[in-house]
């Protein structure tokens, strides 16, 4: 019971830091003014997209 717990509570903060990485990245996109940073930033962000979405799957939240 507690290897769970503590499964979910680990996979559950991996979550949330990640949220924050996205927020951060989209604030750095807003800011951008070369197209090789954008797309590099547009990189990261999908990569970050990726997995949050297959953490919140593990989790079985719904993400956008």
């Amino acid at each position: 019971i507690l290897k769970n717990a503590t499964y979910s509570n680990i996979v559950r903060l991996k979550f949330r830091i990640i949220e924050k990485l996205v927020k951060e990245n989209q604030e750095k996109l807003k800011h951008v003014n070369d197209e090789v940073e954008e797309m590099a930033i547009l990189d990261t962000y999908s990569k970050l997209k990726k997995m949050q979405m297959q953490i919140a799957k593990i989790l079985g939240n719904v993400t956008t």
